[in-house]
């Protein structure tokens, strides 16, 4: 049943919307356009039985949205995230590039090779 509400979505946004159960957020390019939006939504779901709450219904600006949905901070955390998975390809590549140095000194094992950073 809900799935006609994201296919409603879906075309009315370009996908710009996220449904977690019955909450539903979405973008729009003005209050203008996302009122449209809630009215044509509010038919939809009233022909299905259900009916918008309009006592949780927000408008926001972009500013708003920005805040609310801690945007910047998703962005800062992605990018930690990115930073240090680049930390961890690049630690691998060290680790092997030592191990495989130590290996043409013919160290017979892991062990013995960390034992010289130890």
């Amino acid at each position: 049943m809900l799935f006609d509400i994201d296919d409603y979505l879906l075309g009315k946004t370009d996908g710009d919307f996220v449904r977690w159960m019955d909450d539903i957020d979405f973008a729009s390019n003005s209050k203008a356009e996302a009122r449209k939006i809630l009215r044509d939504l509010e038919i939809l779901l009233n022909s299905m039985g259900l009916r918008l709450n309009t006592g949780k219904t927000k408008i926001l600006s972009p500013e708003e949205a920005m805040e609310s949905f801690c945007i910047n901070e998703n962005r800062k955390a992605n990018d930690m995230k990115n930073h240090i998975d680049s930390y961890k390809i690049y630690g691998n590549f060290i680790k092997n590039t030592i191990l495989y140095g130590f290996r043409l000194k013919s160290v017979e094992s892991e062990d013995q090779i960390l034992s010289y950073f130890r």
